[in-house]
């Protein structure tokens, strides 16, 4: 019966490092495509963001999402001593000097590049026998820690205009915040094979 037991554990824990390992495998690639291909990536968000400015979408998120999404950032840099002031469209940085920072926001600053990556992702990973449930589990997860991280990551940006400047900021906006984003996802998947995600017909204990 121990036997039974330990050879079950034995082939749950293997699906889950193999599906794990093909995830990673995609996200690796996918780093590398974003981070050759960033110049394109760039003028293309730019492209995209003037014309959906022209349409009815982009009344909808300036009106609601985005200046939540300010706000947002707003209290998660206040700890470090940083006062902002929030509006529709702006963030606006006091530095300690008296002098004034606008950060704008656009719809484009919400994520969507992050959030069609994830869904990809999804395709990949919850392509195995999972259990709905599970599936289920690890798609708000991977949601809501999406949502979190990008917050985060428009948070960073402010915080490294404030202390190091514009030009900083654009960096870690360009740059770092890709690769940033690409961590979360990274441990997003190790964790959801881990603890989350089992296999149709496979005890979780």
């Amino acid at each position: 019966m121990l036997k039974e037991r330990i050879s079950a554990k034995a082939s749950f824990s293997q699906n889950l490092f193999t599906g794990y390992k093909r995830v990673w495998r995609y996200l690796f690639l996918f780093l590398v495509f974003i981070l050759m291909s960033l110049p394109l990536f760039t003028t293309f968000s730019e492209i995209l963001t003037k014309i959906v400015e022209k349409t009815e979408v982009y009344q909808v998120l300036g009106k609601y999402i985005v200046p939540f999404e300010i706000r947002a950032v707003s209290v998660l840099v206040k700890p470090l001593g940083i006062e902002s002031l929030p509006t529709a469209s702006h963030l606006l940085i006091r530095k300690a000097n008296g002098s004034v920072t606008s950060i704008f926001f656009s719809w484009n600053c919400l994520g969507w590049q992050s959030l069609i990556l994830l869904i990809l992702t999804f395709i990949v990973g919850l392509g195995g026998n999972h259990s709905v449930l599970s599936k289920i589990e690890s798609i708000i997860l991977g949601l809501s820690g999406t949502f979190l991280i990008n917050l985060v990551r428009i948070s960073l940006v402010a915080v490294v205009g404030y202390f190091f400047g514009q030009l900083s900021a654009t960096l870690v906006h360009d740059y770092l915040g890709t690769i940033f984003t690409m961590v979360w996802f990274f441990f997003f998947w190790y964790f959801s094979y881990s603890f989350i995600l089992s296999v149709q017909g496979e005890s979780q204990n």
